[in-house]
């Protein structure tokens, strides 16, 4: 919301544009799917042409469907990849300088095949067979279990060349006007299903009623008994199938292609008869018990989320109603909105204080905090088990549950202990190092937030610069904002995932050090703060135990590159925190500073010494050239850091060579 509110405006209103925002969101995300939809699928009428074909859509000449949409097309039987190219003309209709609309990048995929040419080549040679044709068909299987029948509702529609006098630019040399693509959508009377027909068992075929290109299109249904019923089971597996009936040539025309297809199902008398489509049983091989427990366990988490429909060549979306669904249809663009998991907050956990600020007193009362999250903890696994115990309990899910809780239990224990050593007065080093590193954290929150909201730039002031915001106004603003928020401090899963691991940290030989510790949260869950505890403590643990031994402590590996540069300005301020710490303590923590670096390839940043020099000195000469330097401003105060002009000379800021080094 930083485009809307100027820092110099209330809290308020920040929070108020957050707010509209926020309602906002839903409304941007719908508009993206509609745009999507059109875009990949169609139809996308536009104004100009409105007119001209009743409101529906007239695509340019050089556009011919078949490659104007990618999606919800059904082409002709049999054909393949590469058929469905330009022919000659469209390919001469496209690079005849047409300047209707925008004109179409060159695309080395629309270009026409050169005889004798593998179209293919150049491409990787190891291509799934499958995917060798073009879709002719599309469907889906659902389980029906009584009602009067079944209703199968088609929708597509195909586009016809036509010439309109006034439509589009005529042809330069012969003045002719040039034919579009008329969309024309086809009237299609429902199909009927009967109930005895369904329970006996068939394989069907029901051509569309319809004139014209609607002739080819074709509904073949499957009724069978499943394999999970019994034959007295009246519940029968129906296929559904839509198919194009063309067949392709040695090309593809567009008149042999079917659009924005569509396939729907419900029940003859409207009431639900679609049952939960069942599940898939695990593969008991006896050589992968691992396969069997997942499926065991995903059938337990998901036991609330019901599948009424798998598609083919499409997916399948439903309109739930209870333990049932009304009707099923296909769907060429599949949308789910996944609602955001939140982790319990500590206001949500009565008595229990886990401030950054509490828990650096160390102490009993900082054990004592711990012994309550620990406590909560072990409610909340008595109460899951007592849910699975109750008589409605599907005990299909029981050895699932079971193996759940037991993890549980287990997790519980390596979080105990990892408060024993906490409180084991024999162990000052534990008891300090978590001491730290509550402060630490508390420090890395508060400065962070300055530098990433409050970016200071410099200026000039006579003859000098300056930044353009004190240290001491920003830190002050902070102050006043924090009296509208709870005190800093961890989430629950944060600090327990600490004392889980506390105990393989402080002990090399501890067979828990074989075990690899997954946070499994989505996007914006706060995991970051959870392993930045568990560094800042190992960190201090260990110059705790030798004050001299510095090196690499920790290591860590960002897999997506966009995450890398935020990932390490929140690593780098933990790190200025740490290092304060020690500067304060050097005789418990040593004199080598506490320090950060990254290397993410010489294509991104320097990979050397010598490059890094290079670069900084290129820099100072030229405030134009590229920065490959990833820290833009200071992570503990927010300083603009890179080439900053002043007057007629570069000064640059931040970075400083130092003993043949770049130090930032």
């Amino acid at each position: 919301h930083a485009h809307f509110c100027h820092p110099s405006l209330p809290r308020v209103c920040e929070a108020a544009v957050a707010a509209k925002l926020q309602n906002y969101c839903p409304m941007i995300r719908d508009d993206i799917v509609q745009f999507l939809r059109r875009e990949l699928i169609g139809p996308d009428p536009r104004p100009e042409t409105a007119a001209f074909n009743e409101g529906e859509e007239i695509l340019r000449p050089q556009d011919p469907p078949r490659l104007r949409f990618s999606a919800g097309v059904l082409f002709p039987k049999k054909a393949t990849n590469g058929a469905e190219r330009p022919s000659t003309e469209e390919a001469e209709a496209e690079t005849a300088g047409e300047t209707e609309g925008d004109v179409p990048e060159e695309s080395e995929s629309k270009l026409p095949p050169v005889e004798g040419e593998d179209p293919e080549a150049g491409d990787d040679q190891e291509v799934n067979r499958t995917n060798e044709f073009l879709p002719s068909a599309m469907g889906l299987t659902a389980l029906v279990r009584g009602g009067a029948g079944l209703r199968v509702a088609v929708q597509a529609a195909v586009y016809e060349k036509q010439t309109r006098e006034n439509l589009g630019i005529p042809d330069k040399k012969t003045g002719a006007w040039k034919p579009h693509h008329w969309r024309k959508p086809l009237t299609l009377p429902p199909l009927e299903l009967q109930a005895d027909e369904i329970a006996a068992g068939m394989f069907k075929t029901l051509t569309i009623m319809g004139e014209g290109p609607a002739q080819k299109l074709q509904v073949h249904v499957f009724s069978r008994r499943s394999d999970h019923h019994s034959a007295q089971d009246d519940a029968r597996m129906v296929t559904i199938t839509l198919l194009n009936q063309n067949e392709a040539g040695s090309s593809v025309r567009d008149d042999q292609c079917f659009f924005q297809c569509e396939l729907k199902v419900e029940s003859l008398d409207s009431m639900p008869c679609f049952e939960p489509y069942p599940e898939r049983e695990a593969a008991v091989t006896g050589t992968d018990p691992e396969g069997e427990t997942e499926e065991r366990r995903l059938s337990l988490l998901y036991r609330h989320r019901k599948t009424f429909a798998v598609g083919h060549g499409c997916a399948a979306a439903w309109d739930e109603s209870g333990e049932r669904a009304a009707s099923v249809w296909a769907e060429t663009l599949p949308t789910y909105e996944i609602k955001p998991i939140l982790p319990r907050e500590q206001d949500e956990l009565p008595g229990v204080d886990l401030s950054f600020q509490s828990l650096a007193q160390g102490g009993e009362k900082a054990v004592a905090s711990c012994r309550q999250l620990a406590a909560a903890y072990a409610a909340w696994i008595t109460e899951q088990e007592a849910l699975a115990n109750r008589p409605d309990f599907d005990p299909n899910h029981h050895q699932a549950a079971s193996e759940h809780m037991a993890e549980c239990r287990r997790c519980l224990e390596r979080i105990d202990a990892g408060i024993d050593l906490l409180a084991d007065a024999g162990q000052p080093h534990i008891r300090r190092a978590f001491a730290w590193m509550n402060e630490a954290m508390l420090a890395q929150q508060e400065r962070y937030e300055i530098a990433a909201k409050h970016r200071r730039e410099w200026k000039m002031d006579g003859r000098y610069l300056v930044l353009d915001k004190s240290l001491a106004d920003v830190l002050a603003e902070q102050k006043e904002g924090a009296t509208q928020r709870p005190p800093r401090g961890w989430r629950p899963f944060q600090l327990a995932f600490i004392l889980m691991n506390l105990r393989s940290m402080v002990d090399r030989h501890h067979e828990e050090r074989k075990l690899v510790g997954l946070i499994w949260f989505p996007t914006g869950g706060a995991k970051t703060e959870a392993y930045l505890g568990l560094t800042a403590s190992t960190i201090f643990h260990r110059r705790l135990e030798q004050p001299t031994h510095g090196g690499t402590t920790v290591l860590m590996r960002y897999t997506l590159r966009l995450l890398t540069a935020q990932q390490f300005e929140r690593a780098a301020s933990l790190i200025c925190a740490c290092e304060l710490i020690r500067a304060a303590n050097p005789k418990l923590l040593g004199n080598e500073r506490i320090s950060i670096g990254l290397w993410v390839g010489n294509s991104v940043t320097p990979g050397s010494q010598q490059e890094a020099k290079i670069k900084l000195n290129n820099l100072i000469r030229d405030r134009q050239s590229e920065n490959p330097f990833l820290l833009l401003k200071c992570p503990w105060c927010g300083a603009e850091m890179g080439p900053v002009k002043a007057d007629r000379r570069t000064v640059t800021k931040g970075y400083r060579q130092e003993s043949g080094k770049v130090f930032f």
